[in-house]
């Protein structure tokens, strides 16, 4: 089996997913229109978001061979 090691310094690709995801809500936050009202207005964000990790996770589990050819159909079951 073999051995995992983690990196010390974050790739560009985890620094541009962690960017891409704070950045999204703050320019949410940012363009709300006056009058709406902020209970849905965060609803609203918080699904946008979500759906916006969903997309990156599919994302990356399709870019990563080992994941989706030996891994992924593992997890589905």
């Amino acid at each position: 089996m073999k051995d995992l090691r983690l990196r010390a310094a974050p790739t560009v690709g985890a620094t541009a997913l962690v960017t891409v995801a704070i950045a999204y809500p703050a320019l949410w936050l940012l363009g709300r229109p006056s009058g709406e009202p902020i209970g849905r207005y965060i609803g609203e964000m918080c699904c946008a978001e979500a759906v916006l990790l969903l997309s990156c996770s599919l994302v990356l589990a399709t870019l990563l061979p080992p994941i989706a050819f030996s891994g992924l159909d593992r997890v589905a079951i």
